[in-house]
């Protein structure tokens, strides 16, 4: 039997929603922010891998060592999108021959049909662990909710020439 309650979540997680439980977030071994590269063959989905790589690693969630679990939610999300466009499409035919806009004959549409019936337990199944995935990185809407992150402070031109200042002598 596994551990009872929610997942456990990282320190930086917990300082971004404010250390709700108030108990002291142990110093774990954490590597530093980290913005991965998106494998060639995740190129179709990577304008999305970027902005959010970017995003969280910028947050100082994503880090070095999350390196497998960021790419197991991207192929998961890949294949969750690949069998809902598929579902869809098939659900498109099936209502074009409801509609007796196509001459099928009975054995296409029985195909047709329990195509559709292997699919959608599929990508019920990608959802669910989907779900878990964007959770685990405080992307989903439950855990974004309780995540406060302050706006970076803009610098006026008079701090940034004072910095430039600094930095010459």
């Amino acid at each position: 039997m596994g551990k009872r309650g929610p997942q456990p979540q990282s320190a930086e997680l917990k300082k971004l929603r404010g250390n709700p439980g108030k108990r002291a977030i142990p110093n774990t071994a954490s590597s530093e922010p980290k913005k991965h590269r998106c494998p060639d063959d995740l190129i179709d989905i990577k304008k999305t891998w970027d902005h959010y790589s970017a995003m969280l690693a910028k947050m100082g969630i994503l880090q070095a060592s999350d390196a497998i679990a960021w790419d197991a939610l991207w192929r998961t999300w890949k294949k969750y999108k690949e069998l809902s466009e598929r579902r869809v499409q098939l659900d498109a035919i099936v209502d074009r021959i409801s509609k007796d806009e196509y001459e099928i004959d009975a054995e296409t549409l029985c195909k047709i049909i329990s195509t559709v019936a292997k699919i959608e337990p599929l990508e019920l199944q990608y959802l669910s662990a989907l779900t878990r995935q964007l959770d685990h990185f405080g992307m989903s809407p439950s855990s974004r909710g309780s995540i406060s992150v302050e706006k970076p402070k803009e610098e006026s031109e008079f701090e940034l020439f004072l910095k430039r200042e600094k930095v010459a002598k």
